[in-house]
């Protein structure tokens, strides 16, 4: 039943998951219901796979459900993903909040963001160097709706090779594109996703806040003594931050970059 249900996620529909659910008109509080059954029905899943391989297609199915996701309680998925015992279902998780916005928009940044705050939690090594490439996307989706910086539009490029089964994380860092942050447009190719246009009314401050939690992990992972890697992929993303962010809130946290630039020199 399981993988029945789930089994366009990696053919030429990649991109259609969303219109699949209008046309048919199929319930998406069913669909939620079945994408949850690795945890609730493990038993129903596949054995032939580990169980972690379910978990990780249905946060995948999950982040590309588009608009129809719009209440924090249809993510309750993704908590479940962030609970799990399974290093590759937690970095999926990560890997999986930018392309949830990436398909649903604005209406899901909020919710998601809200979500950076227990991640500061994680003591795995190999998802600590994941989170920062992931709060760089979400920076750049950030600037995208606030306009601060100026016009920004953000794309997720699919290649021929999205016909295929592949990590999140691999196709972010193929195809993610920011007209601020990253190469000409031109060098892509295929398909691509672009984020469904954000209702302006009364986000500004809302905004500024979410900015301010990401900002709170980013400081945090920059400053991990447990390994030289976190530090050094903060690095590599601290321009697409720099770049996105509001003035107000930089100027706010202006103490914090002048210690953060101390600690960069001092190492």
């Amino acid at each position: 039943m399981y993988l029945t249900c789930v089994n366009f996620s990696y053919d030429e529909d990649f991109l259609s998951v969303e219109d699949k659910f209008f046309r048919s008109k199929v319930d998406v509080d069913s669909v939620l219901l079945v994408l949850k059954l690795p945890w609730t029905h493990p038993l129903m899943v596949n054995e032939s796979h580990p169980p972690w391989k379910a978990k990780c297609l249905s946060l995948q199915i999950l982040s590309k459900m588009g608009p129809i996701l719009q209440c924090e309680s249809d993510l309750e998925i993704l908590d479940l993903g962030l609970h799990d015992e399974a290093e590759e279902v937690r970095i999926e998780v990560v890997n999986a909040m930018p392309v949830i916005i990436l398909w649903s928009g604005r209406g899901i940044l909020t919710h998601i963001f809200k979500r950076l705050e227990f991640l500061g939690s994680e003591k795995h090594e190999q998802i600590k160097k994941t989170i920062p490439l992931s709060l760089g996307y979400l920076a750049c989706l950030y600037g995208s709706f606030n306009g601060v910086s100026g016009p920004c539009e953000c794309k997720l490029f699919l290649g021929k090779e999205s016909k295929k089964h592949s990590w999140t994380e691999s196709c972010l860092l193929r195809g993610f594109w920011c007209s601020k942050c990253d190469k000409n447009v031109a060098e892509y190719d295929g398909l691509s996703v672009v984020p469904p246009a954000p209702d302006l009314v009364n986000i500004g401050f809302e905004l500024e806040s979410d900015f301010a939690d990401l900002l709170s992990l980013f400081f945090k992972l920059l400053y991990d003594e447990s390994s030289e890697e976190v530090p050094v992929a903060c690095v590599g993303i601290m321009r697409r931050i720099l770049v996105h962010g509001t003035k107000s809130t930089l100027l706010t946290t202006r103490s914090e970059w002048i210690k953060c630039i101390d600690f960069l020199l001092l190492h």
